[in-house]
């Protein structure tokens, strides 16, 4: 199997020198697919998982997916789960799962990480600094850069990041996430 997308937020580095950032698990939500890199948010059906939208405060970044004794799922000797797995890296939960299997989302704590991320279009240096909104996929950075953060703009761009894109790449902070609300 294989990647079904090279979109997503990827952890690149600690901002305070630690090599392990934090990470929780949430129950994904029925019906909800996750591909790991896709920002999560779990106020929408409160205390459950799903794919953050342009308006969600990001809860954390999907880093993994695992059964509700923390097996990966993905893999040759994977256990059998309800929903549907695509290449080695989505998932799309059950209408049960809430219930009944009860697979998890492992998330990275967005706090104090640095992700990389492929634009939806070219970024410039003079958006350094500047905030962000997020695609309906939760898994890249949409728009234009503004100066000001506000209600949707949930990402700041701290630099440019080469990359395969050639222009779109950058390097990110979740400047509004569910643990802070930063902006």
């Amino acid at each position: 199997m294989a990647k079904t997308s090279n979109l997503g937020f990827f952890l690149r580095k600690s901002l305070v020198g630690i090599d392990a950032p934090p990470v929780l698990e949430y129950i994904i939500t029925t019906s909800a697919q996750i591909t790991i890199g896709d920002a999560v948010e779990i106020t929408d059906d409160p205390g459950y998982a799903n794919v953050c939208d342009a308006d969600d405060k990001v809860a954390g970044v999907a880093v993994g997916i695992v059964t509700v004794d923390g097996i990966n799922i993905f893999g040759p000797n994977a256990p059998t789960v309800n929903g549907t797995i695509s290449g080695d890296d989505t998932y799309t939960a059950s209408a049960t799962n809430k219930t009944v299997n009860q697979v998890k989302v492992q998330i990275v704590i967005p706090e104090n990480a640095l992700f990389y991320n492929e634009a939806d279009s070219t970024l410039t240096l003079a958006e350094v600094g500047r905030y962000f909104a997020l695609t309906a996929t939760g898994d890249q950075v949409t728009g234009t850069g503004d100066g000001t953060a506000r209600t949707a703009q949930l990402v700041e761009c701290l630099s440019l990041a080469g990359g395969p894109n050639g222009g779109g790449e950058g390097l990110f902070r979740i400047s509004r996430s569910h643990w802070t609300n930063v902006a």
